[in-house]
């Protein structure tokens, strides 16, 4: 149990890491190279999600499933974060609309489930030996 959390350390880490770079790229381009700030978040985004994916392989965690098919690894990487940002987005709708949250606060609770979500699916389907 020690060891996931510490695992779930250094994802948090490597996800603050690739959230700096996706940030400051996206205002290099808009404000100084005068990029729209829509092609400059595609960019960033790009980037701040391989930096990620580097740092989870080589970094937090120890096992890879799919060690020998890179592209394989990095498309389930890219679908489970599309998947957790759909669950994040009804999430926040669910909590807002429904339950009659603050939108701000929906956002945060959204977040922090996408968040710890997106680190088991991970783990499970991309960062261990068995399913």
């Amino acid at each position: 149990m020690k060891f996931i959390f510490f695992e779930f350390g250094k994802y948090s880490l490597s996800t603050l890491i690739a959230f700096c770079f996706d940030i400051l790229t996206l205002f290099l381009l808009t404000e100084i190279f005068s990029f729209h700030y829509m092609i400059s978040s595609l960019v960033a985004v790009s980037i701040g999600f391989t930096i990620n994916y580097i740092l989870n392989t080589k970094w937090v965690f120890k096992n890879r499933r799919f060690k020998k098919n890179i592209i394989l690894e990095y498309n389930l990487m890219v679908l489970i974060s599309i998947g957790t940002s759909l669950i994040n987005i009804i999430l926040i709708w669910i909590l807002t609309e429904l339950l009659i949250i603050y939108y701000i606060l929906s956002k945060f609770i959204a977040s922090i489930f996408s968040f710890i979500l997106k680190f088991f699916l991970k783990r499970i389907f991309l960062f261990s030996h068995r399913v």
